[in-house]
């Protein structure tokens, strides 16, 4: 149960990650503690040991395929921006089986209300202004139902609030490349393997490309059935091959898409 006095809650304080534990195995955890480290590190705060083995004895208890989330924060430590004593973080996990999305994605380019920042981590603060910014939207009727927001600003396009995108564009696979855009790590196994690269995606991109697909750690690779109204690919060629970099891996799911 979270402390009362916990510098998450008072502070936000924290940094999270979010994954699916699948048959025992998280897909790529290396990486997803280092972006844990990195978030502390800006916190002037210490990342604890055997955090893989807490999440993994925490998933075992709900079944094969847990959806996951571990937040770290500066734990119950005296009030004030910067305490001066030893902080103890504080280790919470939260875990749910996973529950398979069926819906179509319905993307529309939306020019974000509020400021873009540099996500190198997941830090909680982030999704406070991510919250802040989709009702921005919803109270100024920027989508129609069932649409959900490609954050861009005057000149690019960027991401989903909780994907990575992936736009396919004259036979190759383009991400965005800029700050604002957090590096995931299905996006990151993707460029690793050559099937997609990098580079400023401005707004002429969402007209042009065949496809869309959204990535996470969640769902992994999901196709976008249409952007700004405008229908696209959802199969074949293109999305066999962002597949078959995942497929057979440890820690993914027998079947992609797998929603």
């Amino acid at each position: 149960m979270l402390d009362v006095e916990d510098r998450g809650l008072l502070y936000a304080e924290a940094c999270f990650e979010t994954f699916r534990v699948i048959n025992g195995v998280i897909f790529n955890w290396r990486e997803h503690e280092m972006r844990l480290r990195m978030g502390l590190d800006l916190f002037g705060l210490v990342l604890p040991g055997k955090l893989e083995y807490l999440c993994l004895e925490e998933a075992a208890k709900y079944g094969s395929d847990v959806l996951q989330r571990i937040t770290v924060t500066g734990g119950n430590a005296p009030r004030g921006l910067l305490p001066e004593r030893k902080r103890n973080v504080g280790v919470y996990i939260q875990s749910w089986l996973y529950e398979t999305i069926t819906e179509d994605i319905h993307l529309r380019t939306v020019m974000w209300p509020l400021p873009l920042y540099s996500r190198p981590c997941k830090l909680t603060a982030d999704y406070a202004q991510t919250i802040r910014g989709l009702h921005n939207i919803k109270d100024r009727k920027m989508l129609a139902e069932g649409e959900e927001a490609l954050i861009c600003d005057t000149n690019m396009l960027y991401s989903a609030p909780t994907s990575n995108i992936f736009l396919f564009v004259e036979g190759v696979w383009l991400t965005p490349d800029a700050d604002v855009v957090l590096p995931g790590v299905v996006r990151h196994a993707l460029l690793k393997a050559g099937v997609a690269r990098t580079c400023p995606c401005p707004h002429d991109l969402a007209a042009r490309c065949e496809a869309i697909a959204l990535t996470n750690s969640g769902w992994f690779v999901r196709p976008v059935t249409s952007i700004n109204g405008r229908k696209l690919r959802t199969d074949g060629a293109p999305f066999d091959s962002l597949y078959s970099v995942l497929r057979g891996r440890a820690g993914v799911p027998p079947r992609l898409p797998c929603g």
